[in-house]
């Protein structure tokens, strides 16, 4: 379990990175499901995995944007519309993206990725979906414009709004098998996920 104990449970819907469905994607829906939750993994890279970004990034070029939603898209006609939306980097744009535009979403995590409503072809955040947001604070990937303008739309719905840094660097400090992993700040994010789908 994360913290030691079993909340109510929730389906969770757990987008990966470019990188693939990893092993690292994988521990981490484990750790949620032994926390008493339902956690639901789409491959959007049919089956490739990629060790280092160029790679991934080169390929997820091949497929294009568009392909890669409608991909998410079509894997989530498959899982519950009562659910939370998370994901690592790309996978929490897919996760802001359906979390805001999907019947029946209680919430969105997004890890180490952040963009405002506007980007995802939205005018305003609804009303009735919290979001959290996790970065580490030296992520080269981090855009406080982009973090702010998230922030102003959900709050502005009335939604709660919650945003953590992390003093480090690093993208992808949460899977055990990158080499900016971090158990100390990956521990305490975990544990403000499971605060966040208790609440």
């Amino acid at each position: 379990m994360i913290n030691g104990r079993c909340n109510a449970m929730a389906n969770i819907i757990l987008f990966h990175s470019i990188l693939g469905l990893r092993a690292g994607v994988k521990k981490t829906a484990e750790r949620l499901n032994e926390n008493g939750h339902k956690v639901y993994t789409p491959d959007l890279m049919n089956g490739e995995i990629f060790e280092e970004e160029f790679s991934a990034t080169r390929r997820y070029q091949e497929i294009g944007i568009a392909e890669m939603m409608r991909r998410a898209r079509t894997a989530l006609q498959g899982y519950p519309e009562d659910a939370f939306y998370a994901g690592f980097s790309f996978g929490g744009v897919c996760a802001l993206a359906f979390s805001a535009t999907r019947k029946g979403a209680r919430g969105c995590i997004a890890l180490h990725a952040a963009v405002p409503p506007n980007a995802l072809g939205m005018k305003e955040w609804p009303a009735y979906v919290p979001v959290q947001v996790h970065f580490a604070d030296r992520d080269i990937w981090r855009n406080q414009e982009n973090i702010d303008l998230l922030k102003k739309s959900v709050k502005d719905s009335g939604s709660i709004f919650e945003y953590f840094g992390y003093p480090l660097g690093g993208h992808l400090f949460t899977d055990p098998d990158m080499p900016e992993y971090n158990p100390d700040a990956s521990g305490q994010l975990w544990q403000r996920v499971d605060r966040f789908l208790s609440s």
